[in-house]
């Protein structure tokens, strides 16, 4: 649950999901690298401060799919 503001972003109460990958190399014992994948994207959609590609709002900030097509708005 997003409970608490983050940068730019008040709490918002949705529930938040999001996934990551890490990747560590471990040598002779000892962590020597690390890798790590979010995906911020998702996480602002679950937070409703980015829309989804499905989101009719989506289209409505692209605009037209081709000149002269009628706006989605």
């Amino acid at each position: 649950m997003h409970e608490k503001d983050l940068p730019s972003i008040p709490a918002t109460g949705n529930p938040v999901e999001t996934t990551a990958v890490v990747i560590h190399r471990i040598e002779n014992g000892r962590l020597v690298e690390k890798w790590s994948e979010r995906d911020p994207v998702r996480l602002l959609q679950r937070l409703e401060v980015m829309p989804t590609p499905d989101d009719a709002r989506w289209g409505c900030r692209l605009g037209p799919s081709s000149p002269g097509a009628p706006s989605p708005c």
